[in-house]
């Protein structure tokens, strides 16, 4: 689906843990991405997620989800409904 990266060992235990992001020096080789790029995301064995790199910061790749699905406007459409709906919970006992 996307290209894929994989982490080093040592890197692996705190995303799987549910860190959602992945720094520099925990990816194996030098993936020749562009920033904003979708890549998924694979321990040795395990797919651990799909996110997006960036070269710009130590943060390489920041997970946007631990499933495999298709990152396009629906997937950010479902993400954004949810949340509101999560947060409007909270407004009707509030005064803010």
């Amino acid at each position: 689906m996307y290209p894929k990266i994989y982490l080093r060992k040592e890197s692996s235990i705190s995303i799987l843990q549910g860190h959602p992001w992945i720094f520099t020096h925990g990816i194996q080789g030098n993936p020749k991405l562009g920033d904003g790029d979708l890549c998924e995301v694979h321990t040795e064995s395990k797919f651990v997620g799909i996110g997006y790199w960036d070269t710009k910061t130590d943060i390489a790749i920041r997970i946007l989800t631990r499933s495999v699905e298709t990152i396009d406007e629906s997937f950010f459409l479902k993400r954004l409904t949810a949340l509101k709906a999560e947060k409007e919970r909270f407004l009707e006992s509030s005064n803010a």
